[in-house]
């Protein structure tokens, strides 16, 4: 099974990395040519930053696979700046925080072996938390692989 790419955003490029697309400021150079002055990541909004992730993807023909990371560059705190692409929307979706205020992994990107499925190490070692835990498909419930845990659903998302 393959591996989560992680789409890394930034404001530069970085274009020896196929992970690390053209930075914000070429598909602004690309986007916009008669405006002079690129914006830059830490100075925009939250909404801003995602707006501008999708149009650097756009920019550079990349479409994250279903379940691959996108993570804004300026961000190194818990899990901020990091949402997990769903290819059904086209939108990179943010992460849940229903069990784990750090942030795990919403209930649209199940583990189990049906199709369209994840294993759990799918993300493995791109996240300070892992992401776990995970919504299990086999036993309706959220699972953390790493204390062999399952939790209740007992309460709305609060994502």
């Amino acid at each position: 099974m393959p591996r989560a790419k992680v789409w890394v955003i930034r404001d530069e490029d970085e274009e020896w990395n196929d992970t690390f697309p053209l930075g914000v400021q070429s598909a602004h150079n690309k986007l916009c040519p008669s405006e002079p002055n690129p914006p830059l990541l830490r100075l925009m909004s939250e909404e801003k930053q995602w707006e501008w992730a999708k149009k650097v993807l756009e920019a550079n023909g990349v479409e994250p696979a279903h379940g691959d990371v996108v993570r804004i560059y300026e961000y190194i705190y818990r899990n901020e700046g990091i949402r997990i692409y769903d290819a059904n929307t086209k939108e990179p979706v943010r992460l849940a925080t229903k069990i784990d205020d750090y942030g795990h992994m919403p209930k649209q990107f199940k583990i189990g072996k049906g199709e369209g499925e994840f294993s759990w190490r799918h993300w493995e070692g791109i996240s300070q938390n892992e992401f776990a835990p995970f919504w299990s498909s086999k036993k309706n419930k959220w699972y953390n692989p790493y204390d062999d845990e399952y939790y209740t659903d007992d309460e709305p998302d609060s994502e």
